[in-house]
C-alpha cells in the first residue's frame, strides 16, 4: 500500500509484485482521503473530475470519474 495525505492505493489482484510499478494484470485500488475543503471549486454533486497519474518516466494515465448524483461519507466511483 502507498499513501500519503491525500490519498492510498492499494494492489487488489491475487498476484503481482511489491514494487510501485503498474504492471500487466495488476490492478490497484485508489482511495482519495479527506478531501473536504482541499478542492478548489469543490467537486460536489454529479461533478466530471480526472486523476492524474504521473509516473518518473512514460506516459501519464488519466482516470476521468463523475461523483454521485448524491454523497456520503463514502462513496465507490466504480
Amino acid at each position: 500500500m502507498t499513501s500519503a495525505t491525500e490519498f492510498s492505493s492499494t494492489n487488489i489482484a491475487n498476484f503481482g509484485d511489491n514494487d510501485s510499478l503498474l504492471e500487466t494484470g495488476e490492478i490497484f485500488e485508489i482511495i482519495l482521503l479527506d478531501l473536504v475543503g482541499q478542492l478548489d471549486p469543490d467537486l460536489g454533486v454529479s461533478n466530471e473530475f480526472t486523476i492524474e497519474v504521473i509516473p518518473p518516466r512514460g506516459a501519464v494515465l488519466y482516470i476521468g470519474r463523475r461523483t454521485p448524483v448524491s454523497l456520503e461519507k463514502s462513496n465507490s466511483l466504480d
